[in-house]
């Protein structure tokens, strides 16, 4: 943490700016509607993290992201159509009016008319129970219209004929639509025996996409 310059702290007196660091901040969003490659004109020396958000229930999204020619793009692999909301830790307006933090060599680092990443959390209900029992929860409303961190979160157990045994097994991949948060399936494939064990993010990673106009 610097000795220099302007420092703001959170309400429980962590730090979130200094002139050392350069938060994510909002680069905007993008439409898909299928499979696609959004260009983005965030350099490569700098860091991304995109967040999804579903149209519907029936929504499921993929993403991967990769740099080419010194810039970012992200691959959208979807049965759907949605939003993707891009943050970079890069200084993406400079309007030259109000506050603005500076790092020792003069660069500025932000500004008031960026719009820094705030991320919210929420217990992934799962608990590793087959997804066709009665009891499987895996959604969360969280109470306003949100998106989420995409990738897989967590495998899941579909049990077939329980006496042989054979299931059907794969993984889930994050989503958001409406005012929820959850997981839907993305792949599988059938196996007998003993089933894998669960494993599962502990927590969703998303944002109030009313910051993020």
């Amino acid at each position: 943490m610097s000795e220099y310059g302007l420092k703001i702290y959170r309400d429980d007196g962590s730090l979130f700016m200094s002139p050392d660091v350069t938060p994510m901040n909002y680069v905007g969003k993008y439409r898909y509607t299928d499979n696609c490659i959004i260009q983005l004109s965030v350099p490569d020396t700098a860091n991304i993290m995109p967040f999804i958000r579903n149209d519907d229930v029936n929504g499921v999204t993929h993403l991967t992201w990769a740099t080419s020619g010194g810039k970012w793009y992200i691959n959208v692999n979807t049965s759907g159509a949605g939003w993707v909301y891009v943050f970079a830790n890069i200084v993406t307006v400079e309007h030259g009016i109000g506050l603005a933090v500076y790092d020792v060599n003069g660069r500025m680092i932000w500004n008031t008319d960026c719009l820094p990443l705030a991320i919210l959390t929420a217990p992934n209900p799962w608990d590793g129970s087959p997804i066709n029992s009665s009891s499987t929860v895996y959604d969360v409303n969280v109470g306003f219209p949100a998106a989420v961190m995409p990738g897989i979160c967590s495998n899941y157990l579909i049990v077939l004929n329980p006496q042989m045994p054979l299931y059907l097994y794969g993984s889930m991949v994050a989503r958001a639509y409406d005012n929820t948060v959850g997981a839907r399936v993305w792949n599988g494939q059938q196996i007998n025996g003993r089933p894998p064990l669960p494993k599962f993010r502990v927590n969703y990673i998303y944002i109030d996409t009313r910051l993020y106009p």
